[in-house]
């Protein structure tokens, strides 16, 4: 499946994307900054991944299923990153399953740094909301931390607004931010 947004396109993950995911977690890392900088440095086994990543490819069948991500490219084939969601429960923690009472929890890696500050990740933030939509659900959340203003700023251009802030929850470089979870109703 392939989604047309502005600039960029929203497409399934394919086999030539596992090469790009190995380097950005052992060469092109400045993204790892901005998402979860907490767990950067943690070991990475590329052989593992590779195998995994193969494995999952080869039990994957296209359906009509709402995709829990999508490979974020440009118009001219340049994959730059990913878009995905995740679960939350009613406190905006991290859920496992779907048994009751959970949230659409959106995120975004832009991982290749040469694509930055151009409005590719609100574009594709605003293409992935909108399949959300179209797929029944009314609202979606995101999650970030106080530190990272640039996703601050991308949930603000897409009209999220601030829902729970947890203060001194993330430690980053020895300094503490907030949690912050916004909400687009």
């Amino acid at each position: 499946m392939t989604i047309g947004y502005g600039s960029i396109i929203l497409r399934d993950f394919c086999e030539a994307d596992i090469t790009d995911y190995i380097r950005w977690m052992t060469e092109e890392t400045a993204w790892q900054d901005w998402d979860a900088p907490w767990e950067k440095g943690l070991p990475f086994d590329a052989e593992q991944y590779r195998k995994m990543k193969l494995d999952a490819l080869r039990q994957t069948a296209a359906d009509a299923n709402l995709r829990r991500s999508f490979e974020i490219g440009t118009r001219d084939h340049v994959h730059i990153g990913r878009v995905n969601a995740y679960l939350t429960d009613q406190d905006y923690v991290w859920k496992h399953s779907t048994d009751g009472g959970f949230r659409y929890t959106l995120g975004i890696d832009l991982c290749e740094s040469s694509y930055w500050h151009r409005g590719l990740g609100t574009e594709a933030f605003m293409a992935y909301i909108t399949y959300h939509r179209q797929h029944g659900i009314p609202e979606v959340f995101t999650q970030t931390w106080s530190g990272n203003l640039r996703m601050v700023r991308v949930a603000h251009k897409c009209g999220f607004s601030l829902v729970d802030r947890k203060p001194d929850t993330v430690s980053v470089c020895g300094k503490l931010y907030d949690s912050l979870t916004f909400a687009l109703s």
